[in-house]
């Protein structure tokens, strides 16, 4: 039972989401979480170990700029995502994923992906 329809809505039923379902759904989202965690860390080692090697070059970073830095630069990336929506950025970003759900849709149909 696939969870999803071709253009990527959930699909509902009056029966429920079966157990195994749940289950591929929950295993799924724990990868995706596993990841992100893993990503995550690599970039805080990353920095940690960018800010040691700047240190040991006699640059010193005045991290108590951080924090009005980081309002600064939070408040350009929503303007700009504010901008991007109103320019229609996601209405064509959905768009394009949905044609491209219908692409792949159009392939499976075309291709049979069993062994048999």
């Amino acid at each position: 039972m696939s969870l999803v329809d071709s253009t990527g809505r959930p699909v509902s039923t009056e029966e429920g989401i079966s157990n195994s379902d749940l289950i591929q759904v929950l295993t799924s989202f724990r990868v995706r979480m596993d990841a992100a965690n893993a990503q995550i860390v690599q970039l805080g080692l990353l920095l940690e170990y960018l800010y040691e090697q700047l240190e040991k070059k006699g640059m010193e970073i005045p991290m108590e700029e951080f924090n009005a830095w980081a309002k600064t630069r939070y408040e350009e990336i929503q303007k700009e995502a504010e901008k991007m929506m109103e320019e229609g950025f996601a209405d064509d970003f959905v768009k394009q994923a949905e044609a491209a759900m219908q692409d792949l849709t159009n392939i499976e149909r075309q291709v049979d992906l069993t062994d048999e």
